[in-house]
């Protein structure tokens, strides 16, 4: 049930920005769905498959600014990873049982991202919630999981992708460790190209 609230590619005889029209279905579906979801008492919360599946439902309905979610949208997902994180904070959930869950959630996005990036527009804004909730000190290991597609949003002609990815760039440069872990991660030559007026801008 979970993979079927998941919003999937999304096609449009053009290129243009997603409206609230495109997903007329979807806004309907996707919401019973995380409906539902609250009162399955079938979920298997030590199940680190089914959370991840669940993480990434929620995470693509977070952001009311979307076209595909509205404010009842945010308030189930919101709700729902009250339930399966028992009150914890997001980050300090990513971190239990060796980051299992959100190594998974990761890859999961990363599959729907790799190539057909910007016909899942779901799972863009999911992976940028996601990496919202990587703080110091762990975000060192996880430059480059996330470095490529936040590169590819800045260099998009949408300003919507290309301010996805400055936040990414800003969160990116807050919560590690600049000059070491950044600059060996991607090399000198990247780093200051992409971050060097990030991190003066930090500075300043």
């Amino acid at each position: 049930m979970t993979v079927k609230g998941i919003l999937g590619k999304v096609i449009l005889e053009e290129e243009r920005p997603y409206i609230l029209s495109d997903f007329k279905d979807h806004l309907i579906h996707s919401r019973n769905v995380l409906k539902e979801l609250q009162y399955d008492t079938t979920i298997d919360l030590s199940n680190h498959l089914v959370l991840s599946d669940i993480i990434c439902l929620c995470a693509e309905n977070l952001n009311p600014t979307d076209p595909w979610v509205t404010e009842e949208h945010v308030r189930h997902s919101l709700y729902l990873l009250e339930q399966i994180t028992s009150g914890e904070s997001i980050q300090a959930f990513f971190m239990m049982n060796e980051d299992t869950i959100l190594k998974r959630s990761i890859k999961i996005l990363q599959t729907l991202l790799l190539e057909d990036w910007k016909l899942y527009p779901g799972a863009c804004s999911a992976f940028q919630w996601i990496f919202s909730h990587i703080r110091f000190p762990h975000m060192g290991q996880y430059i480059k999981e996330f470095l490529p597609f936040i590169l590819r949003f800045t260099d998009d002609w949408q300003s919507s992708n290309k301010v996805r990815g400055v936040e990414m760039i800003q969160h990116l440069v807050e919560e590690c460790a600049w000059n070491t872990e950044l600059n060996l991660a991607i090399g000198e030559e990247t780093y200051t190209k992409n971050f060097v007026p990030f991190v003066t801008f930090q500075g300043s």
